[in-house]
């Protein structure tokens, strides 16, 4: 009978079936055990990794090399977003109140205001802190002489009339067109203006047409000689146009010999010829005519030395009959009473005065006699000359 179980017999080498394992070779090391995914570590001191292929990097260079790019740690990646978020949070606060100040403020820099209403406030608040340079700002349109438009200007103009009581009343711009209207009511000093002032919109907001007053006197040079003389703020402006803001004006003349009188510059002057609804008032000034009278009076003084009876280029004429000539004493009258009508044209002024003058003289048959005799006077005084010189006729 056959023994299938195989007992006795070495059936499967030195490990056969049924049999104790073979005891492993002598200096051999068994294989490390599988790692977990992702966490590799160096083979054991005592095995030395193989020698690389030929054609790899030199001996004892990892053959491991990283197939992917080193990945920051989760720690500095949630850092560095945090610091990209805080940054443009900042960024966004301060664009948010950069154009909150633009709009509360009416603007700055160039830029337009957020509204109408911002423009015009804002335009009026820069006046009242003598800003020029805000004040400019707030038009659309800049004047072409910024000569009397300075700081220093404009705080002499709100010294003498403080600007105050603001008040927007309403407006009918448009966003669509662009362009409308506000009704604004501000005091200068204790004058109150109402206006209602174009504005439109410019620089990526709403501007006033104009921040400043346009004077042009220069068509009225034709038929007003004098007006070439006037002044605003010490600066000759009645050859040229001129530019001013809203408010007291310093009115004045190159000539000693001329008076100016004028109107405030107000806001509804912005919207407006300005230079016709504020045309100034010339006349002859203190100064000039003291001068004249004091002219006259020297001409009567002179006459006064004659002894004739009708002295020549002088007023005064005898009559009388029976005087001798060259007795006469004439007494000569006050220049006072003297009328003197100013003649822009000419930049002249005509002078009349009807008088008498006292007088002594003596007769053919040796007596003295007393008297008046009357006396006119007509002269045209140079207001161009200091003093004035008289023509007289």
């Amino acid at each position: 009978m056959t023994n299938s179980s195989g007992a006795g017999r070495n059936y499967g080498g030195p490990n056969p079936i049924g049999g104790p394992a073979p005891a492993p070779p002598t200096g051999w090391t068994p294989p490390a055990p599988p790692q977990p995914p992702g966490q590799w570590q160096a083979p054991p001191a005592q095995q030395p990794p193989p020698p690389p292929p030929p054609g790899w990097g030199p001996v004892g260079a990892p053959e491991w090399g990283p197939q992917f790019p080193v990945q920051p740690r989760a720690g500095r990646r949630h850092r560095k977003a945090l610091l990209v978020t805080v940054g443009a949070g900042v960024a966004v606060i301060v664009v948010i109140g950069i154009v909150g100040a633009f709009t509360l403020f009416g603007g700055g820099g160039g830029s337009g205001a957020g509204s109408p209403s911002a423009a015009v406030k804002g335009y009026l608040e820069a006046l009242a802190r003598g800003d020029a340079e805000a004040a400019l700002s707030a038009g659309a349109d800049q004047p072409a002489s910024k000569e009397l438009l300075s700081d220093d200007i404009l705080k002499k103009q709100t010294e003498k009339m403080p600007i105050s009581n603001v008040r927007i009343l309403g407006d009918n711009a448009s966003d669509a067109s662009g362009t409308g209207q506000v009704h604004v009511t501000v005091s200068f000093g204790d004058q109150s203006s109402d206006a209602t002032l174009a504005v439109k919109k410019a620089d990526g907001g709403w501007k006033l047409d104009a921040s400043a007053v346009r004077l042009d006197f220069t068509r009225f040079t034709a038929t007003n000689q004098a007006m070439e003389t006037l002044t605003a703020f010490g600066k000759p402006i009645g050859k040229s146009v001129a530019y001013v803001f809203p408010g007291w004006i310093d009115w004045g003349s190159s000539n000693k010999n001329i008076a100016v009188k004028a109107k405030p510059v107000l806001l509804e002057s912005l919207a407006s010829a300005a230079s016709a609804a504020i045309l100034p008032t010339l006349s002859v000034s203190d100064a000039g005519r003291a001068d004249i009278v004091a002219a006259v009076k020297q001409r009567l003084d002179t006459c006064a030395q004659s002894k004739s009876l009708m002295p020549e280029q002088c007023p005064q004429k005898m009559f009388q009959p029976g005087i001798v000539d060259g007795t006469v004493n004439w007494q000569a009258p006050d220049a006072n009473n003297a009328e003197i009508r100013f003649v822009p044209m000419k930049m002249t002024a005509l002078v009349t005065m009807q008088t008498t003058f006292g007088f002594t003289a003596q007769t053919r048959d040796g007596s003295s006699v007393t008297g008046t005799a009357p006396a006119i006077l007509i002269g045209e005084a140079d207001l161009s000359q200091s003093p004035p010189t008289i023509n007289w006729h």
